[in-house]
Parts: structure tokens; sequence; C-alpha cells
């Protein structure tokens, strides 16, 4: 069985880091850090919910489809809002500053 957290099969097609540099702007990195938190989020939802997701992807309907997009787009949307504090530990980590795009404390 493949462990969910060290595969990289399921990452979205739209994770990329690759114009993140040393010396990025404060936005980017910001904007960096609120994706891995979703990735995680994406990660803890889908390994959640993986009894709904077989169940629903049995079957000839595409709701299986529907509902793994609606998580995907959930857990992005966690790591937007900070929902879960990973994005404002990852910027403080890294900048060594706190967050300062107003994210609590």
């Amino acid at each position: 069985m493949m462990n969910p957290i060290s595969s990289y099969d399921s990452l979205p097609a739209s994770f990329s880091m690759q114009g993140l540099r040393p010396g990025a702007k404060p936005d980017q990195l910001r904007e960096a850090c609120e994706e891995a938190e979703g990735l995680f989020a994406g990660i803890l939802l889908k390994e959640g919910l993986k009894p709904v997701l077989d169940e629903a992807g049995e079957g000839e309907s595409h709701s299986g489809a529907l509902l793994e997009f609606s998580i995907e787009e959930m857990a992005r949307e966690m790591g937007r809002q900070g929902m879960l504090g990973i994005a404002d530990q990852f910027y403080e980590q890294l900048t060594g500053q706190s967050n300062p795009f107003g994210g609590e404390q």
C-alpha cells in the first residue's frame, strides 16, 4: 500500500513551486505556503473520506469524480484561508517573521 503522505502522484497538476526562488516576494512565498497547506488538507480529507470516495467510485455515475473535485476545491480554500494554520507556521519558519498578511498568531 502506498503511503499517501510520501507520494507525489496525488499532487494536483497545478502545483508548482518552480517560480519560487530565494529572495521571492513575500506574497509569492505566502501563496506557496497556502498552496502547501491546501495540499496537506487535501490528503487529510481524501484519507478521511476514502470509504465514501470508494463507494462513490463504484457504479456508472460521475459522482465519484465530482466528489473528488469538490474535495480538492475545499482543500484549496482551506489553504487560502489558513484554516489549519500550517501556512502561517511555514511562512514564519521560512522568513523568521510573523505573517504580515493578518493571519492569527
